[in-house]
């Protein structure tokens, strides 16, 4: 092209490069949940080969204070966190991780007071 034909040539707008844009986004979505589903299938059928050690690895407990949320893949699975009791993950692609509920209490050691007296400040 020279550059008679490109000076030429209509810009596109905001809405249509961000349409664009979105596109691309979106293609790049679909190969990395045909990714997931495909790393999810190959981890199922290593916990079915090897089931009765996988079971070992794939069920863990929670106390009755605590919650386990848990990431596939390095996102978050939909649902709520599990917990209280047995939940079940896939290992080598989901990661739990314990949320503690109770309350916690610092001791925090006295402090003086400095405030102004007299216009003055003392310490």
């Amino acid at each position: 092209m020279s550059y008679s034909q490109v000076k030429h040539q209509p810009s596109k707008s905001g809405i249509q490069a961000a349409d664009d844009h979105r596109h691309a986004d979106d293609d790049a979505g679909v190969c990395s949940s045909i990714c997931a589903a495909l790393l999810t299938i190959v981890s199922a059928l290593l916990v079915m080969i090897t089931f009765p050690f996988s079971l070992f690895f794939c069920f863990k407990v929670v106390n009755e204070f605590e919650r386990a949320v848990i990431f596939r893949l390095g996102r978050l699975v939909e649902g709520n966190p599990k917990g209280p009791g047995m939940f079940f993950i896939l290992p080598c692609i989901d990661q739990y991780v314990k949320i503690d509920l109770r309350t916690q209490s610092f001791d925090v050691p006295p402090q003086e007071v400095g405030g102004a007296v007299d216009g003055r400040y003392q310490s």
